[in-house]
């Protein structure tokens, strides 16, 4: 959350050199306080379990946020089309867990009202999510020849940043997908600074952003649960992993990166919200 400093505090420009947010008492008064309302749009069909997965760590945060979910697969294009619009979000959220590629029509009838979005709101995606946006800044994806199904060890790269950042500098996420990004093309295309790579898992980009951390791409799964995990390995016949995770004894290792993770892209998405209402 952002500290509240006065005018002439001495120790401010020390406070924002530690990336720490703060203001003057000034600007506080003239904050907007409403909920921040947070869009997750769903590339497959979502349990109610699933909604609970991405709402607990919305709910961790100190900051209100309100979410509103976009149910493409099921919505008419007009609807999901008013609902994807920047003066209605203030931060969006695309999700899928990267064992089932939406259809070709789903993808057509959304890339362009995506791109429109970009440079407007914070964008994150989880899973396929993160795989999408990818594809859409010009870096594909090909499928595994055997899926990835469980919890690997992470390594944070980017202790500057302010959502990745606040991770620890090792940590365990969960990884649920048959499909990868052209990691080759990835590196070049960073290597170029049109990425930043954030984490890496046995050393492959795991976590990366554009647009100066407006575009934050995940290609784990750090909102899914123990449960869920062990029905993974359970039904999939054939698959790499689980290495952090032992089917006959399911603890979760990664919730405080999913709290961490989701609670400072919220903020970052209410520090993006407040600088546009201080312009506008």
């Amino acid at each position: 959350m952002t500290i509240v400093v006065p005018d002439n505090y001495h120790a401010r420009r020390t406070l924002e050199e530690n990336h720490i947010t703060c203001i003057k008492q000034e600007q506080a008064l003239r904050q907007d306080i409403r909920p921040i309302r947070i869009g997750i749009l769903t590339t497959e069909e979502q349990s109610m379990v699933e909604q609970i997965n991405l709402y607990r760590p919305l709910g961790m945060s100190i900051i209100q946020s309100l979410p509103v979910m976009i149910d493409a697969i099921h919505s008419r294009d007009e609807e999901i089309y008013d609902l994807l619009r920047a003066d209605n979000l203030d931060g969006l959220v695309i999700v899928g867990s990267g064992l089932l590629e939406p259809s070709k029509d789903f993808r057509q009838k959304l890339d362009r009202k995506i791109i429109e979005l970009r440079g407007t709101l914070p964008i994150m995606g989880l899973g396929y999510g993160a795989l999408w946006m990818t594809e859409l800044c010009g870096v594909g994806y090909q499928a595994l020849e055997v899926s990835k199904i469980g919890v690997w060890e992470v390594t944070n790269q980017a202790s500057d940043h302010p959502v990745s950042g606040e991770s620890d500098d090792l940590f365990c996420c969960p990884q649920v997908r048959k499909l990868a990004p052209l990691n080759d093309l990835l590196e070049e295309k960073a290597a170029e600074g049109k990425f930043r790579i954030l984490c890496r898992s046995q050393g492959e980009p795991l976590i990366w952003d554009t647009d100066n951390g407006q575009w934050l791409m995940h290609l784990g799964n750090p909102e899914y649960t123990s449960s869920q995990m062990l029905r993974f390995t359970c039904h999939q016949d054939q698959f790499v992993g689980p290495e952090k995770f032992d089917p006959d004894w399911p603890l979760n290792n990664w919730k405080t990166h999913r709290n961490d993770f989701f609670t400072h892209w919220l903020k970052h998405c209410y520090n993006h919200m407040n600088s546009i209402s201080q312009t506008g």
